[in-house]
């Protein structure tokens, strides 16, 4: 049996794209699998779990067991993912609830690895993002194991964790989920550190093959008015303190249009994007699928549509994201 783990909070607009981009794996890739879903809220003040429920029950078919859990109050981002992970028992992928998987099967994708990085695709108002070339490039030095560990030391997150698969065994190591379970905005960062830094031993896959498709949201991590965002960004502050990160100063001191290093660092990206053979396919590649993406996203957007008219519910598009 395959397990879904879905996690949510005041997602009412956006729960619907989510789980039915779950049918389209189950209806195109898993006619020989079981599935379960676990839908972990957080204490939504708005209709997600009652929308998210009526969804579960019109398509129940697809499902061997549904399992909904709710909080009583807010538990934050990390003890709600802890929470449906405990509940997991099978292989299985966690996804946002307003994130999407992607047109490419997701279940055969971690195999006889821990663990397999893969870069999401991004969106947002229904609108595919143009994923930076820096962002391409971090992507792709994932393989050299040297370089996560310089990251990881500079606390340097170059990891898109929307897009990472993990085996269940090690998600499941109780060492790890005390560790991750001390901090309670971000469980991403503590989990690369205790993976690569403390455990060491990880048998991973860098895949350049989009398998989620992340909305950019208005979320603690990019919403600078966030009334969460001073409380995240101060246990950050205590989570690199704790983890002995020593975080790179910001040595530039010319305005960044006259400084030098700026462009010294284009050029030399420039290049190995230009006599880097395998760089550069991906780049390509990556650039067909972001072309290509939005058919599929429309074909999901619409059939969320239709189910909120079904219900009689009106489709907020994504403009009052967390």
């Amino acid at each position: 049996m395959f397990s879904f783990g879905v996690i949510s909070f005041n997602q009412e607009a956006l729960i619907v794209e989510t789980l039915g981009s779950i049918k389209f794996q189950i209806e195109n890739f898993g006619k020989e699998e079981k599935f379960e879903i676990i839908l972990g809220d957080d204490c939504s003040k708005d209709k997600t779990i009652e929308i998210a429920s009526k969804w579960l029950e019109e398509n129940k078919y697809l499902f061997k067991k549904v399992i909904i859990l709710t909080n009583n109050y807010n538990l934050g981002i990390n003890k709600n993912y802890i929470k449906v992970v405990n509940n997991i028992k099978n292989n299985f992928k966690t996804i946002a609830g307003d994130d999407l998987f992607y047109r490419h099967s997701i279940f055969q994708v971690l195999n006889d690895f821990d663990l397999v990085f893969s870069l999401p695709l991004a969106f947002q108002f229904g609108n595919i993002v143009k994923s930076p070339a820096k962002h391409l490039l971090n992507h792709y030095d994932l393989t050299n194991h040297h370089s996560i560990i310089k990251n990881i030391e500079n606390g340097i997150n170059a990891i898109s964790a929307p897009g990472v698969f993990i085996k269940k065994e090690i998600l499941k190591d109780e060492s790890l989920i005390n560790f991750i379970s001390k901090f309670s905005f971000s469980e991403d960062i503590p989990k690369w550190y205790y993976l690569f830094k403390i455990k060491k031993e990880i048998n991973y896959l860098v895949t350049f093959i989009p398998y989620v498709m992340y909305r950019v949201s208005h979320g603690i991590s990019v919403n600078k008015n966030h009334p969460l965002r001073q409380k995240a960004l101060e246990e950050r502050r205590i989570m690199y303190e704790s983890l002995g990160i020593n975080l790179l100063p910001n040595e530039r001191r010319l305005p960044k249009y006259i400084d030098p290093s700026r462009y010294y660092d284009r050029i030399k990206m420039i290049c190995r994007f230009t006599f880097n053979k395998s760089l550069s396919e991906f780049k390509k590649d990556f650039s067909k699928e972001e072309k290509e993406a939005p058919m599929f996203l429309d074909y999901i957007m619409n059939n969320a549509n239709k189910f909120y008219k079904r219900i009689n519910e009106e489709k907020v598009y994504d403009t009052n994201e967390q």
